[in-house]
């Protein structure tokens, strides 16, 4: 199957509170991956640590190895832009911005962005909650078009914009080519149709992300990535690709065996 020109890429978060970034990007460069993604928090990349010295020698160490940081994303487990305390939507959206700023210094292409979630008891009305969201985007998103920065929209179970169609509503309201939307796999799959999840968001992919199930290595749940490269060959998906998966057991193995099982597939 052939799918273009891949470019694959591995997500620091394999590493995370394991090994230092440095050592995980000269890793995922001697693995033969042509980039990555780092998360811009603890213990990696702190926004608030990172002097304009640390971002150059960083971004240098990437180029140096001959990898594109295709995504920085923020530190998402403490951010909710959809938050019904002000105060914590005023905080994520300074982290965010913080982040943002980050990308633009490390070059990264993407800065991916989940838009928020709702708690699971007592939660605010849905409505509401996307309006929080929708207003902490619009702040965000003017300051990365300032920035020269693309951020790419990520949806996931519980997010308040994490279907295809609540994407798709957002990217359309803003119309701003500084607003893509990342094609997860496993996200995809959780809608029970991965062909029709890609074809509904195929004019806005900026990025796709890969993992299996509960973001395993691609072979070891339960997603059938034959359809889902078929489905990006129909809609002349041009992109790169990055792998989001945690295998804490052996990460190493996990960063070999998933560039094998999708080069295979896409050969």
């Amino acid at each position: 199957m052939d799918v273009g020109g891949l470019g694959l890429g591995l997500s620091t978060i394999l590493y995370i509170w394991r090994i230092p970034l440095k050592k995980a990007i000269k890793k995922i460069a001697n693995f033969g991956y042509e980039g990555l993604e780092i998360r811009a928090g603890e213990p990696d990349a702190s926004s608030r640590k990172l002097s304009g010295g640390d971002r150059r020698k960083l971004r240098t160490l990437i180029q140096s190895r001959n990898l594109n940081l295709y995504s920085l994303t923020p530190d998402w487990a403490d951010i909710n832009l959809a938050s019904p305390n002000p105060m914590m939507r005023q905080e994520s959206i300074r982290e965010v911005k913080e982040a943002i700023e980050l990308a633009w210094d490390l070059g990264a292409q993407y800065f991916t962005l989940p838009l928020g979630r709702r708690y699971s008891i007592g939660a605010a009305p849905k409505k509401k909650a996307e309006d929080w969201a929708l207003d902490s985007l619009e702040s965000c998103l003017s300051f990365a078009e300032k920035s020269g920065v693309t951020i790419c929209l990520e949806g996931y179970p519980g997010q308040v914009f994490g279907s295809a169609e609540g994407l798709l509503k957002v990217a359309r309201k803003f119309h701003s080519k500084s607003l893509r939307i990342a094609g997860d796999a496993s996200i995809a799959h959780a809608t029970g149709d991965l062909s029709a999840f890609f074809k509904k968001i195929k004019e806005y992919i900026g990025l796709v992300h890969i993992s299996d199930s509960e973001h395993l290595p691609p072979g070891l749940g339960r997603i059938d990535f034959r359809v889902m490269f078929d489905a990006l060959k129909k809609i002349g998906y041009k992109g790169n690709y990055l792998l989001e998966i945690y295998y804490p057991n052996d990460p190493d193995w996990a960063a070999k065996h998933a560039r094998a099982y999708v080069s295979k597939l896409v050969k």
